[in-house]
């Protein structure tokens, strides 16, 4: 049996280092992404203020004008350790408690700062003021994961389930099916191969990366690349059950494409959804790759996982589980 399973491993291996122009582009693509948006968001960034509220917005003429000001959005939180937590990670510009009378600002942000100015012109009345601080996070340090995360979903997506497709096409499969190959033995050889290549090509991009844009790395490498090995394992199990009875090349491209685009916008690879729906975050924390990026943004930039990181994890595992099972039920030579 592994006798077979490497035999397929080595040539799928073979097959994907062979083809240079695509592993250039996996690589060259992800990296020239984060210098351009390194350059595109060097400037002032946007005008708006992002306000985070403790506990219920307070209906009187004091904080009436604040509340209907444009250009401000507001964040409501149950719990101030979290929203002073979010305060100091630069998530959070201004941090307001009007049940109490008192703020929060962090004065290390310039937008903070200018927050405090907009608050202290729309409350005419004296309030308590706080500070709270940390190393500023660029928006370049958050974006890497993303582009990370992106880079996973689809190699494992096209990598696997177009190849895969491909073969079934080719009558490379209707082949192995007269040799003593099972299929669970052929997935098999196809996850490892596609997974080995793309941490390599992960690891790559992240060394670039840091390097030539001295990125904050405050977290635990081997944890780090953990997550995004379990994140590329859930893409390509993914990519196993579109492909495991499609026959067509153009359907499962449409296939992907109607899976890796939403992914790709909900589940904030380029933007965070901190003042977005309830109901469009609950969406969001049903995808996979979710919870690969916040899991990897947590451990690279504030080197702390939560228990919510970790039960995202565990949620990614069960994923992945259930769509290699799925997948290798479903699975047909021809």
């Amino acid at each position: 049996m592994w006798q077979r399973i490497w035999a397929i491993f080595h040539a799928r291996t073979l097959e994907g280092i062979r083809d240079r122009s695509s592993l250039a582009w996996n690589i060259l693509f992800p990296l020239a992404l984060l210098v351009g948006f390194s350059l595109f968001f060097s400037g002032r960034g946007q005008v708006q203020y992002q306000i985070g509220v403790i506990g219920k917005q307070v209906e009187t003429p004091v904080w009436q004008d604040l509340w209907q000001m444009p250009y401000l959005s507001f964040d409501h939180y149950s719990d101030a350790k979290t929203a002073q937590l979010h305060l100091a990670r630069h998530q959070l510009d201004l941090l307001v408690d009007p049940s109490h009378q008192r703020y929060w600002v962090n004065p290390k942000s310039p937008k903070s700062m200018m927050a405090e100015k907009v608050l202290q012109g729309l409350v005419h009345q004296p309030l308590s003021r706080a500070q709270l601080a940390s190393r500023p996070i660029r928006y370049i340090d958050w974006f890497l994961p993303g582009v990370l995360g992106m880079n996973v979903m689809f190699s494992g997506l096209w990598g696997v389930g177009y190849s895969i497709v491909r073969y079934r096409k080719n009558g490379v499969l209707k082949r192995l099916s007269a040799t003593p190959v099972q299929p669970i033995e052929f997935l098999l050889a196809q996850v490892l191969s596609r997974l080995v290549l793309m941490m390599v090509v992960t690891v790559v991009l992240f060394v670039a990366a840091t390097t030539l844009l001295h990125l904050t790395m405050r977290g635990n490498l081997v944890l780090l690349f953990g997550i995004f090995t379990l994140g590329g394992a859930s893409m390509i199990s993914l990519g196993l059950l579109i492909a495991s009875r499609s026959q067509s090349e153009e359907l499962t491209s449409g296939l992907v494409n109607l899976i890796s685009w939403p992914m790709m916008f909900l589940s904030q690879v380029w933007f965070s959804l901190e003042g977005a729906p309830h109901w469009l975050k609950w969406v969001a924390d049903l995808l996979p790759l979710t919870q690969i990026i916040r899991s990897a943004r947590q451990e690279m930039l504030y080197g702390t996982m939560t228990s919510h990181d970790w039960l995202g994890l565990v949620y990614v595992i069960a994923f992945t589980s259930v769509c290699l099972i799925v997948g290798a039920w479903r699975f047909r030579w021809r």
